[in-house]
């Protein structure tokens, strides 16, 4: 069963490689060999993760945007490594290695096969998605304890992690501001562009009191500040379109600044 993004469309970006054979490779229960397992698929604008048995493997799709590039097997065989190396460090117990898809001398598909690599994936453990902070808050389990502890973990994470001075402070908020509202505009239909002025975020006063906001902050040293505004926002953005309303005869009733905010953490 999947959910979420056609596996061809793909909202602001552009789709080179054609990859339907190895999205129903991955699909089968007998790719794993388990003939006649159900596959779950969980889709998002980047990624298609496929859940079967007690692991998950996710596919990068080969899609490119202002922030990333998926185009090539190469790259996406890249990416998939780097993601290991990254997540290693704060999900050890999740995830596990790169795994290749590869073309058989029959011309079927295959895991780490001899013949032609088509594309990668990160193979990773399977964790019940009840365990996910908005499947707990649902749940009303989501407590005091457990938000201190992950927010504890990542101060510490961050507190240990290299500093890069090449990059960040001013100019690097401005790039993400700047991608994001690129990002934005590409993924918004046509006729919705012209029916509302507001909805584009380099349009919307609201956004540009908050964009000048976080760049003072940043260039002031109350990065902390500008981070809380920024939590503020994402959850207002959750709360708005919770009653947002799209019609042919109307604009869309969700806040730009806050959809904008949201949009680069999809």
């Amino acid at each position: 069963m999947a959910r979420g993004w056609s596996p061809l469309s793909v909202a602001g970006g552009f789709a080179l490689d054609d990859q339907r054979e190895v999205i129903s490779f991955l699909s089968d229960g007998a790719s794993y060999g388990m003939p006649g397992l159900s596959v779950e698929r969980i889709e998002t604008h980047i990624s298609i993760v496929f859940l079967v048995g007690d692991r998950a493997f996710k596919l990068k799709r080969a899609i490119r945007l202002s922030y990333l590039d998926y185009t090539t097997t190469a790259l996406r065989g890249a990416f998939c490594r780097k993601e290991l190396d990254l997540n290693l460090r704060t999900a050890a117990s999740l995830y596990i290695q790169v795994r290749a898809i590869t073309r058989q001398a029959g011309g079927d598909l295959a895991f780490d096969g001899a013949g032609a690599v088509i594309d990668w994936v990160v193979e990773m453990r399977r964790f019940a998605q009840t365990d996910l902070f908005d499947q707990l808050a649902q749940a009303r389990k989501l407590n005091a304890r457990l938000m201190r502890d992950l927010t504890d973990a990542i101060a510490e994470f961050h507190a240990a992690a290299a500093i890069v001075p090449r990059h960040g402070g001013r100019a690097g908020i401005q790039e993400t501001i700047d991608g994001n509202n690129v990002n934005l505009v590409q993924s918004t239909p046509h006729s919705m562009r012209s029916r509302s002025k507001d909805y584009m975020p380099h349009r919307s006063r609201n956004w540009r009191r908050w964009e000048a906001f976080l760049i003072h902050a940043v260039s002031t040293d109350a990065f902390g500040a500008a981070m809380a505004i920024s939590i503020y926002e994402i959850s207002a953005c959750f709360r708005a379109v919770r009653h947002c309303s799209i019609a042919s005869s109307s604009t869309m009733r969700c806040p730009a600044s806050t959809c904008s905010t949201i949009w680069h953490f999809c």
